[in-house]
């Protein structure tokens, strides 16, 4: 079962490569889901919760559900197995409301699959009232023993009372 606070908004991240793909550092694009595994705009992601934060979280890709693995597909893309979310950097857009910048993701138990826990790695995002944040989700892979990282340039997050 996972281990989901849902007193805060949580958006899975789901990083992408073209079909075909087999080099690790590409990132082609992420799809952001709600907890229902719906679809959402990385443009609008919300706090719907009203607390103040956005939970990005990154999944076993064998805990994603099925109709949203053929969809992906279907688009052209494949999940990035070989990438891990590592941090994340946010900038509050039209000002500044003195939040932290720089957030490292943490690893973390999620879902049984085969009787294994499967991890997940998630960042929150904090957010003031009334304020939207450009965010910069790095994630990291392994290349030959060592740790590399590649960024993406997406999503914005924002207060669920922001326009």
């Amino acid at each position: 079962m996972a281990n989901i606070d849902t007193s805060i908004t949580n958006y899975f991240v789901v990083p992408l490569k073209r079909q075909g793909s087999v080099d690790p550092t590409v990132i082609e694009a992420c799809y952001y889901y709600d907890i229902n595994w719906n679809k959402t705009d990385a443009k609008d992601l919300r706090d719907t919760e009203h607390q103040n934060s956005v939970c990005l979280r990154q999944c076993d890709v064998r805990t994603i559900d099925r109709q949203v693995l053929d969809s992906i597909n279907t688009d052209g893309f494949v999940v990035n197995r070989d990438v891990r979310l590592f941090s994340a950097t946010a900038k509050t857009l039209g000002g500044n409301a003195g939040m932290p910048n720089l957030l490292l993701a943490r690893e973390e138990p999620y879902a049984l699959v085969n009787g294994e826990p499967a991890p997940a790695w998630s960042v929150t995002i904090p957010l003031a009232p009334n304020t939207r944040r450009g965010v910069i989700l790095v994630f990291s892979y392994d290349a030959g023993g060592r740790n590399q990282l590649v960024a993406t340039t997406d999503p914005e997050v924002g207060n669920g009372s922001s326009n």
